[in-house]
Protein backbone atom coordinates (compact mmCIF):
# COMPACT_ATOMS: atom_id res chain seq x y z
CA UNK A 1 0.00 0.00 0.00
CA UNK A 2 2.99 2.26 1.06
CA UNK A 3 4.38 1.64 -3.01
CA UNK A 4 0.80 2.40 -4.38
CA UNK A 5 0.51 5.78 -1.88
CA UNK A 6 4.20 6.64 -3.29
CA UNK A 7 3.57 6.00 -7.14
CA UNK A 8 0.33 8.19 -6.72
CA UNK A 9 2.26 10.97 -5.26
CA UNK A 10 4.73 10.92 -8.12
CA UNK A 11 1.93 10.33 -10.66
CA UNK A 12 0.47 13.81 -9.47
CA UNK A 13 3.66 15.72 -9.22
CA UNK A 14 4.80 14.33 -13.18
CA UNK A 15 1.61 14.68 -14.37
CA UNK A 16 1.54 18.73 -12.80
CA UNK A 17 5.08 18.63 -15.12
CA UNK A 18 3.55 17.45 -17.45
CA UNK A 19 0.25 19.91 -17.69
CA UNK A 20 2.64 22.88 -17.06
CA UNK A 21 4.99 21.48 -19.84
CA UNK A 22 2.29 21.14 -22.20
CA UNK A 23 0.85 24.49 -21.54
CA UNK A 24 4.04 26.43 -21.65
CA UNK A 25 5.04 24.83 -25.72
CA UNK A 26 1.30 25.60 -26.73
CA UNK A 27 1.50 29.23 -25.23
CA UNK A 28 4.73 30.46 -25.33
CA UNK A 29 6.32 28.76 -28.16
CA UNK A 30 3.42 28.35 -29.90
CA UNK A 31 4.16 24.58 -30.91
CA UNK A 32 0.87 22.40 -31.82
CA UNK A 33 -0.82 20.63 -29.27
CA UNK A 34 0.32 16.82 -30.19
CA UNK A 35 3.94 18.44 -30.32
CA UNK A 36 3.75 19.46 -27.50
CA UNK A 37 2.35 16.94 -25.35
CA UNK A 38 4.71 14.44 -26.88
CA UNK A 39 7.84 16.49 -26.04
CA UNK A 40 6.26 16.65 -22.26
CA UNK A 41 5.86 12.89 -22.42
CA UNK A 42 9.63 12.83 -23.38
CA UNK A 43 10.68 14.75 -20.31
CA UNK A 44 8.78 13.20 -17.56
CA UNK A 45 9.71 9.77 -18.65
CA UNK A 46 12.93 10.43 -17.23
CA UNK A 47 11.92 12.26 -14.63
CA UNK A 48 9.61 9.31 -13.79
CA UNK A 49 12.17 7.04 -13.65
CA UNK A 50 14.22 8.62 -11.35
CA UNK A 51 11.24 8.88 -9.39
CA UNK A 52 10.02 5.35 -9.30
CA UNK A 53 13.49 3.82 -8.97
CA UNK A 54 14.95 5.87 -5.80
CA UNK A 55 11.70 7.00 -4.13
CA UNK A 56 8.77 4.74 -4.65
CA UNK A 57 10.36 1.09 -5.05
CA UNK A 58 13.55 1.93 -3.93
CA UNK A 59 15.29 -0.17 -6.34
CA UNK A 60 19.24 0.24 -7.12
CA UNK A 61 19.97 1.03 -11.04
CA UNK A 62 20.45 -1.52 -13.24
CA UNK A 63 20.69 -2.35 -16.61
CA UNK A 64 17.81 -4.73 -17.17
CA UNK A 65 15.45 -2.60 -14.67
CA UNK A 66 16.41 0.20 -17.16
CA UNK A 67 15.62 -1.41 -20.14
CA UNK A 68 12.36 -3.08 -18.94
CA UNK A 69 11.43 0.09 -17.40
CA UNK A 70 12.15 1.69 -21.28
CA UNK A 71 10.10 -0.99 -23.04
CA UNK A 72 7.00 -0.79 -21.18
CA UNK A 73 7.40 3.01 -20.79
CA UNK A 74 8.02 3.35 -24.66
CA UNK A 75 3.95 0.91 -24.89
CA UNK A 76 2.24 2.92 -22.27
CA UNK A 77 3.44 6.31 -23.89
CA UNK A 78 2.73 5.12 -26.98
CA UNK A 79 -1.06 4.03 -25.75
CA UNK A 80 -0.87 7.38 -24.11
CA UNK A 81 -0.17 9.61 -26.92
CA UNK A 82 -2.38 7.42 -29.33
CA UNK A 83 -5.84 7.47 -26.92
CA UNK A 84 -5.07 11.38 -26.59
CA UNK A 85 -5.09 11.80 -30.10
CA UNK A 86 -7.43 9.57 -31.39
CA UNK A 87 -9.93 10.52 -28.82
CA UNK A 88 -9.25 14.21 -29.34
CA UNK A 89 -10.36 14.19 -33.14
CA UNK A 90 -12.96 12.69 -32.28
CA UNK A 91 -15.07 13.92 -28.87
CA UNK A 92 -13.77 17.82 -29.68
CA UNK A 93 -13.59 17.91 -25.63
CA UNK A 94 -10.91 20.11 -23.59
CA UNK A 95 -7.67 19.08 -24.44
CA UNK A 96 -6.42 19.46 -20.83
CA UNK A 97 -8.86 17.30 -19.66
CA UNK A 98 -8.75 14.59 -22.07
CA UNK A 99 -5.40 14.62 -21.16
CA UNK A 100 -6.41 13.86 -17.45
CA UNK A 101 -9.29 11.38 -18.51
CA UNK A 102 -6.30 8.96 -20.49
CA UNK A 103 -3.64 9.22 -18.08
CA UNK A 104 -5.71 8.45 -15.05
CA UNK A 105 -6.97 5.21 -16.85
CA UNK A 106 -3.38 4.46 -17.57
CA UNK A 107 -1.59 4.90 -13.90
CA UNK A 108 -3.52 2.06 -12.35
CA UNK A 109 -2.29 -0.38 -15.15
CA UNK A 110 1.54 0.99 -14.95
CA UNK A 111 0.99 0.46 -11.10
CA UNK A 112 1.04 -3.06 -11.95
CA UNK A 113 3.10 -3.32 -14.16
CA UNK A 114 5.91 -1.19 -12.57
CA UNK A 115 5.43 -3.16 -9.39
CA UNK A 116 4.82 -7.07 -10.68
CA UNK A 117 7.30 -6.76 -13.66
CA UNK A 118 9.95 -3.60 -13.76
CA UNK A 119 10.78 -3.00 -9.97
CA UNK A 120 10.15 -6.63 -8.28
CA UNK A 121 12.22 -7.36 -5.60
CA UNK A 122 14.74 -10.27 -6.85
CA UNK A 123 14.55 -13.02 -4.41
CA UNK A 124 17.67 -14.66 -4.06
CA UNK A 125 17.66 -18.26 -2.73
CA UNK A 126 20.60 -20.44 -1.02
Amino acid sequence: MIKFVKFFFSWVATYGINMGLTYILISFFLLSKDISYFISILIITIINFIISLKFTFKKWYSHTVFVKYVVILLLFSALNYILVVMIKNYLRTNFYLLIFIVTTMIFFLKFIVYDRYVFKKTVINY
